[in-house]
């Protein structure tokens, strides 16, 4: 049977294939706000305008009577008084806008990072564009068609001049046909729907400009790792013959033309690295060699890419029914278009990608929503009476709901909305733009390596346990216990442990944790319980680590460990302090392994090589916990949680491997089904790698 050959896949096509598939996402994202500011226009900036305009048109009685000068003349009176009505409609929308696409500028140059770091094979550190400058591209950069660029409070000013003589031109017809004033509210209605349709369309636009803008900011600020950039265009149907030209050509960062080329513009570009030669770095590992050839790709088009993708992904771009559609054969993929693609927020654009960010809490000038929130604050007592029947409760829900949706909009979360005030946290008005060269970044110059010697420590360790251990783990079979296996294990114990001469003790540690719990019944149980994991997890660290790692732990910050009710339910550190809904023995173990990460510096470089080395780079896509679409790099590992990708570097290497720690016999298991991952948490602690 002929062998198969393992064909590699060089760097720049695993980073076309990560960016294509990023742009379907960011095209989904485009889709959330274009309907979000949809939404935003609907419910709070229109309605203040037809209610003024039915105001007055409701005082005019004799309106189909009157005379056609007449007509005109309180016409104009009316769209004059409404001139400053929709302005500051519209400034509200902008401002809204101009928070919103900074999160997004934020977002996408972290993403780059972090996308970039993760597959070249090398030890480099790019510069990240100051808040300052991407927030500057938001405000300052001009977008549009070929011949039609503007700034963003441009655009908004000329929506907000379009909206305007659009209902003029619907009243003026309205009214010279004796319409009724019912009917010429209809009629403004029209002028609505054309208006929305015009703002959906520029924040389509304005998010592809912002996206490419913090990209192009990114690579210019990591030149000598991102020299030149290709042009991907979505090809189907619908594509511009401008964008077809440019397809598949490679230009100079910094230089040539870069999307969104024209309105609703679905091209992107990807970065292309340089060959390990062109890096400066001497002797890497083959696989290194291998895949840094510094070759451009060959194109990867959109349908070709989307019929490689797992059926998770499918169902995430287009839905349920539509991948369906498409995996039976009897839909093609150029028939969809970018209206069948499921609308993202960023939050599960960030989760789908890994990465961890929280958009900031945008600025709010709340003077400008008193009037909803103290309607809403008067339903939402009225609600709370005792006695209310069900009827009238769900009455009052009711009219509370639109009220609420609009807040939300307005970027106000649930909380400030029942408490009728701005969080603490948030900045108590808007801030004007810094004005900042997108040139200028507060970083230093990136940092490039090579990633060999941990690997070559790492392998040397690894065959060196293999030797110390000398114990058949084929033999050791927990379930089973067979003949000779309390012989072995003894023997398998005392080859890991630290040998007596070189123990340390933890006891500087254990002083520096105090114990809390928030359960209102059988806290020192639980409390009980807690300190005994930790002082079990603290002496397993004691019998294997050396003594020099046992006084690098000694010298960490540990903030305590709160047993209690969490959000979501689960585990998670913050700050150095551990908080837990229960005193579990794996999920002290791995919560304490996290606690061990973050206050070890020197870890988290050896931990990622690690994974690069074992995955190749390689990411899937897991349902993992309740969660859907959580990222992580692929790798035949005790579970697959342990590749999970969070964007600040952090891993579950280390903890997910801890938890096998609990017990000797778990530890053969684990040395039996992952002796490499077994392997790097030993040399973590005796400090040997």
């Amino acid at each position: 049977m002929a062998k198969k050959t393992l064909q590699r896949i060089s760097v720049n096509e695993q980073l076309l294939n990560k960016y294509t598939r990023h742009a379907v996402f960011l095209q989904q994202l485009e889709k959330g706000e274009a309907l979000r500011i949809g939404r935003f226009m609907k419910q709070n900036v229109f309605p203040s305008i037809f209610q003024k305009l039915m105001t007055e048109l409701g005082k005019v009685k004799d309106i189909k009577t009157v005379g056609s000068a007449r007509r005109i003349k309180r016409l104009n009176q009316m769209l004059a008084s409404v001139k400053q009505t929709a302005i500051a409609g519209f400034v509200r929308a902008e401002k809204q806008a101009i928070s919103r696409l900074v999160d997004v500028s934020r977002f996408e140059a972290q993403w780059n990072i972090n996308t970039i770091e993760r597959t070249v094979p090398l030890d480099i550190s790019m510069v990240m564009p100051s808040n300052a400058v991407l927030r500057t591209l938001v405000t300052t950069k001009a977008f549009g068609g070929p011949d039609n660029q503007h700034k963003l409070d441009t655009w908004f000013k000329g929506l907000s001049t379009s909206v305007r003589n659009n209902i003029n031109k619907q009243l003026r017809v309205g009214i010279a046909a004796g319409e009724s004033v019912p009917a010429l509210g209809k009629r403004v209605q029209k002028a609505f729907n054309t208006g929305t349709k015009q703002a959906q369309a520029i924040a389509r636009t304005m998010t592809s400009a912002v996206v490419h803008n913090a990209r192009e900011e990114v690579f210019k600020a990591n030149k000598k790792i991102v020299p030149k950039v290709q042009y991907q265009a979505t090809l189907d149907d619908r594509t511009t013959v401008v964008c077809i030209n440019l397809d598949g050509k490679v230009f100079e960062t910094g230089k040539g033309p870069r999307p969104p080329i024209h309105f609703q513009c679905r091209s992107t570009v990807v970065p292309i690295t340089p060959s390990w030669q062109e890096f400066g770095v001497s002797d890497p590992p083959p696989a290194t060699r291998a895949s840094m050839n510094g070759a451009v790709p060959a194109k990867l088009t959109y349908k070709k890419w989307f019929a490689q993708q797992s059926k998770a992904t499918q169902v995430k771009v287009l839905g349920k029914k539509k991948a369906e559609l498409f995996r039976s054969g009897r839909v093609k993929i150029e028939k969809f278009s970018s209206k069948d693609l499921k609308p993202l927020t960023l939050k599960q654009i960030a989760r789908r990608e890994g990465v961890v960010f929280e958009p900031s809490l945008r600025t709010i000038d709340i003077s400008e929503l008193r009037t909803d929130i103290n309607k809403f604050q008067e339903l939402q007592r009225a609600m709370d009476k005792p006695g209310l029947s069900k009827s009238k409760f769900k009455v009052l829900a009711a009219k509370a709901k639109p009220i609420r949706d609009r807040l939300k909009s307005a970027g106000m979360t649930s909380q400030e909305i029942v408490d009728g005030k701005l969080s603490p946290n948030r900045p108590a008005s808007p801030t004007s733009p810094v004005n900042v060269s997108p040139s200028t970044t507060t970083a230093s110059a990136s940092r490039i390596g090579t990633k060999s010697d941990f690997s070559t420590n790492f392998e040397k360790f690894k065959k060196q346990l293999a030797n110390e251990i000398d114990v058949d783990l084929g033999i050791l079979d927990v379930s089973k216990k067979g003949a000779g296996f309390d012989a072995a294990v003894k023997k398998f114990k005392l080859a890991v442990s630290a040998p007596v001469t070189n123990r340390g003790s933890l006891s500087t540690y254990r002083d520096k944790i105090s114990y809390t719990s928030t359960f209102s019944g059988g806290r020192e149980s639980i409390i009980k319980s807690a300190k005994k994991q930790v002082n079990k997890f603290l002496g397993r660290f004691e019998e294997l680590g050396s003594k020099e790692y046992i006084s690098k732990i000694n010298n960490t910050s540990f903030n305590g460990i709160e047993i209690g009710k969490t959000r979501g339910g689960g585990a998670f550190v913050k700050g150095n302090k551990l908080f837990s809904p229960d005193a579990g023995s794996r999920r002290m173990w791995h919560e304490m392994g996290h606690i061990i990460e973050n206050t070890d510096s020197s870890l988290l470089p050896k931990l990622k090589q690690w994974m690069i080395n074992r995955s190749g780079n390689q990411t899937i896509s897991l349902d993992y916990l309740g969660k859907s679409g959580v990222s992580a790099y692929k790798g035949n590992f005790i579970d697959a949680y342990v590749g999970r990708i969070y964007s600040s570097g952090h891993t579950e290497i280390l903890s997910m491997g801890l938890e096998q720690f609990t017990s000797y016999e778990r530890m053969i298991k684990f040395a039996k089904k992952d002796f490499d991952h077994f392997s790097l948490i030993m040399g973590v602690l005796r400090n040997a790698i």
